[in-house]
């Protein structure tokens, strides 16, 4: 009755925005940059109004290990429109990122990542496929102890910053019912 109204699990304790630093720009010295998908093919309906997102999260790391969140695409759509922003994004982000697309078990699912992998290869983008093999609480825990010691910086450009952080403070693998799909990606 006189409990906390903004009370979250303990789980959600793995993030928190204040361990990150705000930068303008994305860091110069960075010399490794990495586009993390975590792939949605549906669009909200009356059956299912809130459908998960499609996902792009770029990070690159300079060589006294900063880590810099550069950037995350987002969409909601069909899988053609997926594979546009996919690829529209590998062919605009900076030269040398590694695309990496995940390769869920299902047969159709390995299938279509790496048809995506194939793709973009060819367009001359280094894509790597990652079947997780770790729950989404262990695949997380380094990058939350890399924020907690202070070595993530985040690029507050405005358009996706609060929609980023509040995710990852709020994740809690208990809980199906809250997206996931920007710590998929992460």
């Amino acid at each position: 009755y006189w409990g906390s109204w903004f009370a979250r699990p303990l789980a959600s304790g793995s993030f928190k925005r204040e361990w990150c630093q705000l930068v303008p720009h994305p860091n110069a010295k960075a010399f490794k940059s990495v586009r993390a998908w975590d792939v949605a093919g549906s669009l909200p309906a009356p059956a299912y109004p809130d459908p998960d997102y499609t996902r792009g999260v770029l990070i690159s790391k300079d060589r006294s290990g900063i880590l810099t969140v550069e950037d995350m695409k987002s969409i909601r759509d069909r899988f053609h429109k997926v594979e546009e922003l996919i690829i529209n994004t590998a062919i605009n982000d900076p030269p040398g990122t590694i695309q990496v697309i995940p390769c869920d078990p299902n047969a159709q699912a390995a299938a279509w990542a790496r048809n995506m992998q194939r793709r973009l290869g060819e367009m001359g983008v280094d894509c790597r496929t990652l079947r997780p093999v770790k729950s989404k609480q262990m695949r997380f825990a380094p990058f939350s102890t890399i924020s907690q010691a202070g070595f993530v910086h985040i690029v507050n450009n405005g358009d996706w910053y609060d929609e980023f952080v509040t995710e990852l403070e709020n994740f809690d693998p208990d809980n199906n019912r809250l997206h996931d799909d920007i710590v998929d990606a992460v």
